[in-house]
């Protein structure tokens, strides 16, 4: 998650300073370089997916959570065991796209 966050924030800055309601004070919504504990409030988990594809008999789960800084999509996860599949808005945690372009690719 951290990856994504820092890969996207630059972007997600930009459009707040243009922007001011939709995430308010950006330095405080998604701040620049923040400890785990910082980092971990950002995020709310909402949902938790259990689909209904497997592979090698592990199940493709996927998280779902509120973000400070993406207030309107939230923030998503598809996992397959250890595995981050895919991840992006909050839809990705239950979207099967991700998860049978990981079964195809097997």
């Amino acid at each position: 998650m951290r990856e994504y966050y820092d890969s996207v924030r630059p972007k997600y800055v930009a459009f707040a300073r243009r922007v001011p309601s939709f995430m308010g004070d950006p330095d405080v919504a998604i701040p620049s370089k923040p400890d785990a504990d910082t980092f971990a409030r950002l995020h709310e988990l909402q949902g938790l997916f259990v689909l209904p594809l497997e592979r090698e008999g592990l199940a493709y789960v996927g998280f779902s959570f509120r973000a400070s800084w993406e207030p309107e999509h939230g923030l998503g996860l598809m996992t397959h065991g250890t595995r981050v599949v895919a991840i992006g808005e909050a839809a990705v945690s239950f979207d099967l796209d991700p998860a049978e372009d990981d079964l195809a690719g097997a």
